[in-house]
């Protein structure tokens, strides 16, 4: 489950697979309708974590049987492309430079943390292992943190000196 642009959205790799809204805005009571987006049952058959951009017009699915799938709404209807093969569980998505950098968890025996850059064509595009689990160890979720921005006042100086002596 995830919150994007004031509304609830959950991906669920049973039923009917795919990525569902609940209800409108931030659902406060109960017996909300959760509603369909899409289906990823043609390309993506277990949906994990997802991340929308800011426009909420792409949704980047991790997905553990398949890889990484780009949905994008055109307006009337959404359609995928594999981005990349590599099984995943964990996403995020950093949409703060022109190509979005999507980092996952991957889902196979040697489980990493990927990084992938988005420019919009040659998919499947390849991805860096940042860095892999040590032995009995696990990546799952993934989630980018904000960042505490600290100011150092700056101070400017302005010394002058009078060496001379003044004759009035």
């Amino acid at each position: 489950m995830a919150i994007y642009n004031g509304n609830l959205y959950f991906s669920t790799g049973s039923g009917t697979r795919g990525l569902y809204q609940v209800g409108t805005g931030l659902p406060v009571t109960t017996g909300n309708t959760s509603t369909l987006l899409f289906s990823t049952s043609a390309s993506a058959s277990s949906p994990y974590q997802f991340a929308f951009s800011p426009t909420g017009t792409v949704v980047y699915v991790a997905d553990d049987a398949t890889g990484i799938y780009k949905w994008t709404f055109n307006g009337t209807a959404w359609s995928s492309v594999l981005v990349n093969a590599t099984t995943c569980r964990g996403l995020i998505v950093d949409f703060s430079d022109a190509n979005p950098v999507i980092y996952a968890t991957t889902a196979a025996a040697t489980n990493s943390i990927i990084k992938i850059t988005d420019a919009g064509s040659g998919y499947p595009i390849a991805a860096t292992t940042i860095v892999t689990a040590s032995a009995n160890t696990a990546f799952r979720g993934i989630a980018l943190a904000p960042e505490s921005v600290v100011t150092t006042p700056s101070v400017n100086l302005s010394v002058s000196s009078n060496t001379g002596s003044e004759a009035e």
